[in-house]
């Protein structure tokens, strides 16, 4: 396993640690939210939030992604698709291997994005912060594409 791999599933490890099995009432406070740093080795300001899971299982799960401004989460795949709400602010992403903002589309709170399973991509946040849903059926994690 690569270390990239290992910083990924390390990181979706620890956050499944905050979720709750299966069957139980999930239910979250905006200041109860329990976020947790991604390290640098993955993204630059970003933390993120394991809402329901496991990450590990065949369950759906949902997380929360927070990107502080200028934050970003560099090129990546996940094994399973992603579906992705944007909360609040404006999220620019990216397909392919290699990161150039400029390349980004911009989805504004509201925007609703499917990522299928294995497509390698990036997200940002240019100017403002931003806060962005995603679910999926798992198990899940994060692979960094290799240059």
């Amino acid at each position: 396993m690569s270390k990239e791999r290992f910083i990924a599933v390390a990181v979706l490890a620890t956050l499944a640690a905050a979720a709750y099995a299966q069957g139980d009432v999930v239910q979250f406070l905006p200041g109860q939210i329990p976020w947790k740093d991604v390290p640098p080795a993955v993204a630059k300001n970003a933390k993120a939030a394991v809402l329901a899971g496991p990450l590990d299982k065949p369950v759906l799960y949902t997380q929360r992604v927070r990107l502080a401004p200028g934050g970003t989460i560099m090129p990546h795949t996940h094994p399973d698709t992603r579906y992705t709400t944007v909360l609040s602010g404006v999220l620019y992403v990216g397909v392919g291997d290699n990161f150039d903002p400029a390349r980004a589309t911009r989805y504004p709170a509201g925007s609703f994005v499917v990522m299928p399973a294995g497509t390698p991509h990036y997200v940002l946040a240019k100017k403002g912060a931003v806060v962005y849903q995603e679910s999926g059926v798992g198990p899940t994690g994060a692979s960094v594409v290799k240059k």
